[in-house]
């Protein structure tokens, strides 16, 4: 076994200590590169999803604002609405004095306000015949119909309701002995709606569905318009601008910089032993 004299023992110090700082230095300049690379990549990741945003953006707003179009008119396509109905009210009587009055939480089909005049049978021939004439009142208050039928000139429609007519003529065979004997009568149904009183009802499937689907569509025909558009006035080409952001942000190798540490620390170890 050799042993080192004081010159060489001085000497082998100055190397530990030298390799030591080549380490540390190695080591620092890695952990520099590393987060260099972090930052690229960082860099990489903005770069590409903005070129990525510049691709999907008009489809997102496309559909953002055609969403936006349908919640406008109260229609929100997968999700079921709570719909407000208020309280709509049916009124039916007439001059012999029949009155009645229906409710419901819901709208009634055809729901325009009518007067209708039943005229006096006449005999033509072999047949019986009268006009049935009916009048739009949809937007006239009750109490002016009302002053209206009552005044005495309650049957001359013609003049105050007129142009808002139509005629039917109904025809018979034979009238019982009530009809051959009844007198010229009037009908009135009115239809009001009242906001105050009102009930909150989920929306059915098939209405949601139908809401679903047309939506859709009109999704699916506005992205084509889109794309159409796109493919013939723009210039963007999305693959080439991502191959041009992966070469300009592409990381720094230290794989040989790790070959250097590990074959530095290994002499180290050896000198230290």
């Amino acid at each position: 076994m050799s042993y080192l004299d004081d010159n060489q023992i001085i000497e082998k110090k100055k190397m530990i200590n030298k390799m030591k700082r080549e380490i540390v230095y190695l080591e620092n300049k890695r952990n520099h590169i590393n987060y260099t690379n972090y930052k690229i990549r960082l860099l990489r990741r903005i770069r590409m999803s903005l070129c990525a945003s510049r691709v999907i953006a008009p489809y997102v707003l496309s559909l953002g604002l055609l969403f936006g179009g349908f919640s406008c008119f109260e229609i929100t396509p997968f999700f079921k609405d709570s719909i407000k109905n208020n309280l709509h009210s049916k009124k039916i009587f007439d001059s012999l004095g029949n009155i009645s009055i229906e409710s419901q939480y819901d709208n009634y089909d055809n729901s325009i306000g009518t007067i209708t005049y039943y005229d006096r049978w006449v005999k033509e021939d072999d047949l019986y015949t009268r006009n049935i004439k009916t009048y739009d009142v949809d937007n006239v208050d009750e109490n002016t119909i009302l002053n209206v039928l009552n005044s005495p000139n309650s049957f001359n429609l013609d003049a105050i309701f007129g142009d808002k007519e139509t005629v039917v003529t109904e025809k018979k065979n034979n009238l019982s002995l009530e009809e051959a004997n009844g007198n010229p009568y009037w009908q009135v149904i009115l239809y009001t709606e009242d906001k105050n009183d009102y009930v909150y009802t989920i929306e059915s499937n098939s209405v949601n569905n139908s809401s679903s689907f047309l939506f859709i569509i009109v999704s699916i025909v506005v992205e084509i318009l889109i794309l159409d558009r796109r493919s013939k006035r723009s210039s963007f080409d999305y693959k080439k601008s991502i191959e041009n952001i992966k070469k300009n942000y592409s990381e720094i190798k230290i794989n040989e910089l790790d070959s250097k540490i590990k074959i530095k620390k290994a002499n180290y170890d050896r000198l230290v032993k």
